[in-house]
């Protein structure tokens, strides 16, 4: 597990009672408010009355004595959880590669190649994903379903691959 695909600082303000977060892949506010134990209605006010969140986007988040830790541990369970979960249904047999073409956007490339994009971000660390320039070489990994009758993992082929 690689935390630094997802992002995960908190930066502290107004003597450590709110912090700020960039959202990361698949977080909602409803998982904020549970890491914290926190409302949904206070997390709101902190945003200006923001209840969906879209990821890179800056967050304020309220840090009761103790929270911070518990916020941090919480949303590092949740990103290795999802890729523990991603990871007994499927294997990357292959890395192949392919460079950005005109129009190419990161969610447009996870789209068409079937790949979760924290993953696509794993295999290309040292590309810039924010801006995409053309032509600019990209590993995809390949994917390959695992079979899950108990044959300690070895699968007949290729099979569907994950959605977003």
């Amino acid at each position: 597990f690689d935390a630094g695909v997802y992002n995960l600082d908190v930066k502290t303000l107004r003597g450590g009672k709110v912090g700020v977060v960039t959202a990361s892949l698949n977080e909602t506010l409803g998982h904020y408010a549970d890491w914290l134990g926190t409302s949904m209605r206070k997390l709101r006010r902190l945003n200006r009355g923001r209840g969906d969140i879209q990821v890179k986007q800056k967050v304020r988040i309220p840090l009761k004595q103790g929270a911070l830790e518990r916020f941090k541990e919480s949303r590092i369970e949740y990103h290795m959880a999802q890729e523990e979960d991603f990871y007994n249904q499927y294997r990357v047999t292959d890395v192949k590669y392919r460079k950005v073409k005109y129009g190419d956007t990161l969610w447009s490339i996870c789209q068409d190649e079937e790949i979760p994009i924290w993953l696509f971000k794993k295999y290309n660390r040292d590309v810039n994903i924010e801006k995409l320039s053309l032509h600019t070489k990209l590993a995809i990994p390949e994917l390959e379903e695992k079979e899950s009758n108990g044959n300690n993992g070895t699968s007949n082929g290729p099979k569907n691959k994950p959605n977003q």
